[in-house]
């Protein structure tokens, strides 16, 4: 709280504040009252903190004021996606992450959601477009590994897939989305013990 007192557009600052919160699942009143809905961080920062938690209106609200004042803001857009993924409007989700994709296909941020739309929806063709570019753009990060990931347990590889998954669990260890892919996959071969 001190830090973000001190200076509110430091974003690491928010995002520990957002880890600790999510342990306590519920926003102090104290935080609410320092800054209030004027604070363009602090929108952010309620932005994040609800994506982590049960679908819910004020994530829809938030975004459409700060929407108003980025509009053309990426980050954003993919925030829209994520909200349509996680109310399991895949359709939504996936046009809007295929915008995304359009408009900068450099950016990666986010970009193992449009897999999973992908995945879900068995679409071959975009998601092995889509491992292209990312391993083209950058094989290391945990996304493009998450995404090879998904491209390979669509192919039915298995061992590949837990391969990708397992290098972007090495990579982030705090990337939930590949660790449940990957006991996914470990499901999908019958392998308890891992």
């Amino acid at each position: 709280m001190e830090s973000v007192e001190k200076y509110a557009w430091n974003w690491s600052a928010w995002l520990d504040l957002s880890e600790i919160l999510n342990r306590l699942e519920t926003i102090p009143e104290e935080l609410e009252m320092t800054f209030g809905p004027s604070l363009y961080m602090h929108q952010f920062f309620l932005l994040n903190y609800y994506q982590k938690q049960p679908p819910m209106d004020d994530t829809k609200y938030i975004l459409q004021a700060l929407t108003e004042t980025f509009e053309n803001s990426l980050f954003l857009q993919a925030q829209k996606g994520l909200v349509q993924f996680n109310r399991r409007n895949f359709k939504e989700a996936r046009k809007i992450f295929k915008c995304l994709f359009d408009c900068d296909p450099m950016r990666l941020d986010d970009l193992y959601v449009y897999a999973h739309v992908l995945f879900v929806d068995s679409a071959k063709a975009e998601l092995s477009h889509l491992a292209h570019v990312a391993v083209k753009t950058d094989q290391f990060r945990p996304e493009t590994c998450c995404i090879l990931g998904n491209y390979f347990s669509m192919r039915g590889e298995h061992k590949k897939a837990i391969m990708y998954f397992s290098r972007a669990v090495t990579l982030n260890s705090k990337f939930n989305e590949a660790w449940i892919l990957l006991g996914h996959e470990y499901l999908e071969l019958k392998v308890i013990h891992f």
